[in-house]
C-alpha cells in the first residue's frame, strides 16, 4: 500500500512546493526587501565580514563592543549565505534573500515528509502542510498587543521569516521534522542509515538556532513517552547518543561557555527567570501529558506522539498568556513550535473526519470551507508579495549613516541606535557598541551601556550615559527623537547638546563626537583606577573613576594597531603601578607578552581586558587571541565525532552493497 501511494506524494509534493515558490519567489531576486526592523542586517553582515572566521579562532570587533565570533549567532544561516554567494557570484545580500526564499518553501515540505511517512496518509499530510503554509493557528489561540495591518492577512511562520527577525528559529523548525522522523524510525526499525540522518538532521535543527535544541529536547521527550514503556530504556539510551553525536559536532558553534551566556544574560529579564509560578507551569504541562496519554492510549503511536507534542509547545505560549508562568525563558517565542504541533495533530485528525463523516456532507463541508478560504488565500498572496517585493535602501537613514560613519570616523568604534545599529555593518566595516543579539553576549556592561544611551532622560542619567560611551572607546555617538526614521527611534535627539560637539543632525536624527583624548582603545592607567564590580550593575562611582583615569593628560598615551583579527600591537610607556587597559571583552582566549615577556591578562569590573605588563619605561605589547582550550578541545570533539559518523555512514554503506 505504501509503495503504491508513492507516485500520488510525489504530485502532492511536487504542488505544495510549487505553491510555496510561488509565495515566495520575489525572494530569489532581491538585494533588500525594506524590513530594517530585523536582525537580517546583522546574518548578512557575518556573511560579509566573517571570512576566515569560520575556519580560525578570530576576533569579532564589528558588534557589541568587540565579542569572539562564536557569540554573534549561530552559524547556518550566513555561512549558507557566505557560501551561496561565493560559488553562485552575487552580493551577499541577495544571496541572504535566496537563503530566505529557500526557508520559506521548506517548513510546509518537510511538514509534509513527517506526516505522510509516520501516518501514512499523503492526502491528509498535503492538506495539513497546505493549511500550515498559509494559516496561523497561534493568531486564534493567543492575544495580539497590536494590530497591524500587514500581519492581519499572514502567517506567523511567514511574517516571522520574512519581516520580523526569526529566519534562524524559523530555519530550525523546518528541519525539526525531520530530525523527529528518523529519530522515530531509529527507535522503531534500529537501522544504521536512521542513526546517520538523525545526527544529521539534529545538527541541521540546531545550527541555525538554539531554539531548534529546545523543541528537539521536547519533541524527544515527547516521542519517548508515545513509544512503548518496556523500550524507554533502550529508547532513552538510543536518543541520549544520537543526539551526543549531533552536538559534539555542533559544539564548535555552541560551546558550553556560550550556553552558559545564554542562559545567565536570560537571567537578566525577570519575566525569563525561573519562579514559584514556573512550577506551576511545569505541573500543568505535566497533568496536561497525562490527560493526552490516557486519551490517546489507544491510538496509534505517531497520533499518541502527535498530540502529545502539540500540547506541549502549546503549553508554552498558552501558560505564560492566560496564567503568566513560564518554565523556559522567552515563552512567546515557542509560537513557531506551537504551530507545526497543532498542524501534526491536525493530520490525522483531518482524516479521522474523513473517514467517518458521510462522503456526501463531507464533500460538502470541505466546499464551504474552501469558499470560506478563498478570501483569505486572495488576501494572503497580495501580502506575500508586498512583504518580498524588492526595495532600494539607499535612501534610508541606515545606509546613508553608514556612509557618513565611514567617510567621517573610518575605523573608529561607534554607537547608533535601532535599526540603524543592525544594519551598519551590511554598509560598513566600521566597529560599533551595538548591533547584535543581546542573549549571546559575554560581557552584560555592554547591555548596560546601551541602556543608558538610549534612555536617559534627565540630566543626571545624561552624564552617566557620556561616561558609559567614553568608557566603552566610543569616538562618535548618535541620538534619535520620536520622528526618525530608524524604527526604533528614541526618545530625543538632542539630549547630549552641550555635553557632546554636533558632527551631523538631519531628520530627527543626530550624531555627537565623544570627547575622548585619543582614539586609541588601550590606555595607561593607575593600578587605583581599575573598575570593579562585586555584584549586580557596575556602580556609578567606579565608572567615574575608570573615565576620569582615561581623562588625565598626565598619563601617558598607548597606541593600538589591530594587525590582524587575532593579533594587536600596543605601545605606551608604562610605569611601576600602571596597567594597560584594552576596551575589548575579556576572554580566556587573549594572551599577552610585554617586551617578550608573558604578561597576566585579566578581567575587570567592566568587563576589559586588563593587561599587567610590569614595565618601567617603553613597553612593546603583543596581544595575541587563540580561542582559548574550550575552542579547540570542541573543534576536536566535533572534527573526531564528524569523521566517526561518516566512517560508520561509509561502512553500513558498503555492506549494504
Amino acid at each position: 500500500m505504501m509503495g503504491r501511494r508513492y507516485p500520488l506524494a510525489a504530485v502532492y509534493l511536487a504542488v505544495l512546493t510549487a505553491i510555496q515558490i510561488y509565495l515566495a519567489h520575489n525572494l530569489f531576486f532581491a538585494d533588500f526587501t525594506g524590513h530594517m526592523n530585523s536582525l537580517q542586517g546583522l546574518w548578512i553582515s557575518m556573511a560579509r565580514l566573517a571570512g576566515e572566521h569560520w575556519f580560525r579562532p578570530s576576533w569579532w570587533p564589528y558588534q557589541d563592543g568587540g565579542v569572539p565570533f562564536e557569540h554573534t549567532y549561530m552559524p547556518l544561516i550566513p555561512a549558507t549565505t557566505a557560501l551561496l554567494a561565493k560559488f553562485w557570484g552575487v552580493p551577499v545580500q541577495r544571496a541572504f534573500y535566496s537563503v530566505m526564499g529557500v526557508t520559506v518553501c521548506l517548513g510546509p515540505l518537510t511538514l509534509f515528509v513527517m506526516v505522510w511517512r509516520m501516518s501514512g496518509a499523503p492526502g491528509c499530510a498535503f492538506w495539513t502542510s497546505l493549511i500550515y503554509s498559509m494559516t496561523s493557528p497561534a493568531r486564534a489561540l493567543l492575544p495580539e498587543g497590536d494590530v497591524d495591518p500587514i500581519r492581519y492577512w499572514s502567517s506567523l511562520r511567514f511574517y516571522g521569516s520574512v519581516v520580523w527577525d526569526d529566519l534562524p528559529h524559523q530555519t530550525a523548525i523546518c528541519f525539526l521534522p525531520l530530525a523527529l522522523l528518523f529519530l522515530w524510525r531509529a527507535m522503531e526499525r534500529r537501522r544504521p542509515l536512521d542513526y546517520v540522518l538523525t545526527v544529521a538532521f539534529m545538527m541541521l535543527t540546531v545550527l541555525p538556532s538554539v531554539f531548534g535544541a529546545t523543541g528537539l529536547m521536547l519533541g524527544v521527550a515527547c516521542m519517548l513517552a508515545a513509544l512503548p514503556r518496556e523500550r524507554l530504556r533502550s529508547n532513552l539510551k538510543l536518543a541520549a547518543g544520537l543526539g551526543l553525536a549531533a552536538y559534539l559536532i555542533v559544539c564548535p558553534f555552541l560551546p558550553p561557555s556560550l550556553i552558559a551566556t545564554i542562559r545567565s544574560n536570560q537571567q537578566q529579564f525577570v519575566e525569563d527567570r525561573w519562579s514559584a509560578a514556573s512550577f506551576i507551569a511545569l505541573g500543568l504541562v505535566w497533568l496536561g501529558c497525562a490527560a493526552v496519554w490516557l486519551l490517546t492510549r489507544t491510538a496509534a503511536r505517531h497520533v499518541r506522539f502527535f498530540a502529545l507534542f502539540a500540547w506541549v509547545a502549546a503549553a508554552i505560549p498558552l501558560l505564560d498568556v492566560y496564567a503568566h508562568s513560564h518554565f523556559i525563558p522567552q515563552p512567546a517565542r515557542y509560537t513557531a513550535e506551537m504551530e507545526l504541533g497543532i498542524a501534526l495533530i491536525g493530520a490525522p485528525l483531518l482524516g479521522w473526519l474523513w473517514r467517518h463523516t458521510p462522503r456526501k456532507i463531507a464533500i460538502a463541508m470541505a466546499a464551504f470551507l474552501l469558499s470560506l478560504a478563498a478570501e483569505h488565500v486572495g488576501a494572503f498572496v497580495q501580502f506575500t508579495q508586498e512583504a518580498t517585493r524588492p526595495t532600494d535602501v539607499r535612501g534610508g537613514i541606515e545606509y546613508r549613516m553608514a556612509q557618513w560613519v565611514d567617510r567621517n570616523v573610518p575605523g573608529q568604534r561607534v554607537m547608533v541606535p535601532g535599526s540603524i545599529a543592525q544594519w551598519l555593518n551590511v554598509f560598513s566595516t566600521a566597529p560599533q557598541l551595538s548591533g547584535a543579539s543581546f542573549s549571546t553576549t559575554p560581557n552584560w556592561n555592554q547591555q548596560d551601556a546601551i541602556k543608558s544611551v538610549l534612555t536617559c532622560d534627565t540630566p543626571l542619567q545624561v552624564e552617566i550615559a557620556v561616561l558609559w560611551l567614553k568608557a566603552f572607546g566610543a569616538q562618535a555617538a548618535a541620538a534619535s527623537g520620536p520622528r526618525s526614521p530608524q524604527f526604533w527611534r528614541g526618545n530625543s535627539s538632542t539630549k547630549f547638546d552641550g555635553l557632546m560637539p554636533v558632527l551631523w543632525r538631519r531628520d530627527d536624527t543626530t550624531i555627537y563626537r565623544v570627547p575622548q583624548r585619543s582614539s586609541s582603545l588601550a590606555h595607561v592607567i593607575p593600578a587605583g583606577a581599575i573598575a570593579h564590580r562585586t555584584s549586580g550593575s557596575l556602580p556609578t562611582r567606579e565608572l567615574r573613576k575608570y573615565v576620569a583615569a582615561l581623562d588625565d593628560v598626565s598619563l601617558p598615551l598607548a597606541e593600538m594597531r589591530w594587525i590582524s583579527l587575532r593579533l594587536a600591537a600596543i605601545r605606551a610607556s608604562v610605569s611601576r603601578g600602571q596597567v594597560v587597559s584594552v576596551q575589548q571583552c575579556y576572554h580566556p582566549g587573549w594572551h599577552a607578552a610585554a617586551n617578550g615577556k608573558s604578561a597576566p591578562i585579566r578581567r575587570d569590573g567592566l568587563g576589559f581586558l586588563l593587561i599587567e605588563p610590569r614595565c618601567d619605561g617603553p613597553c612593546a605589547i603583543e596581544l595575541t587571541y587563540n580561542g582559548g582550550w574550550e575552542y579547540w578541545l570542541c573543534r576536536v570533539l566535533g572534527l573526531l565525532t564528524l569523521a566517526a559518523v561518516c566512517a560508520y555512514a561509509v561502512q553500513q554503506a558498503r555492506r549494504a552493497l
